[in-house]
């Protein structure tokens, strides 16, 4: 607790609880009386730890289409998870279809046409090259 306190002859003081510390405003003159002693307990103050939340790590991912998906012409929305402010690749036999950026939150989502309609491996490169992902679909059943 901290507070004012007044002696007798006009002294002010701070009383710092806390601290257990009296911090004095004005100096007492030879002509006053002493000021009475005060004796504050000292008092450990707990200080929270801050801690800060771990950030959730972002993996490269692709959730649709998931592998062994059948795969129909027409348009596909492909989505996934990825480092934020990368991009994504999406190509089929070679040829880009896709370049999408990550999000600030991680995610990564786009539409893509597929005429005709594939048969073998998307594959989804996110712009680091070391993350390579093949996802394996099947062409229409007859």
């Amino acid at each position: 607790m901290a507070g004012f306190w007044q002696a007798a002859d006009g002294v002010k003081a701070i009383v710092l609880a806390a601290l257990g510390t009296t911090v004095w405003l004005a100096k007492p003159t030879e002509h006053s009386a002493p000021a009475p002693a005060i004796s504050l307990p000292e008092t450990a103050i707990a200080v929270p730890e801050v801690k800060e939340e771990p950030k959730p790590l972002i993996v490269f991912k692709v959730l649709n289409p998931m592998p062994g998906d059948s795969m129909v012409a027409g348009t596909l929305t492909v989505r996934g998870t990825g480092l934020p402010g990368a991009s994504v690749e999406v190509t089929y036999q070679g040829k880009t279809l896709a370049l999408i950026p990550v999000s600030p939150t991680g995610e990564w989502a786009q539409a893509i046409d597929l005429e005709p309609a594939p048969k073998g491996d998307l594959v989804f490169r996110e712009s680091r090259p070391t993350d390579v992902l093949n996802v394996p679909i099947q062409g229409p059943s007859h």
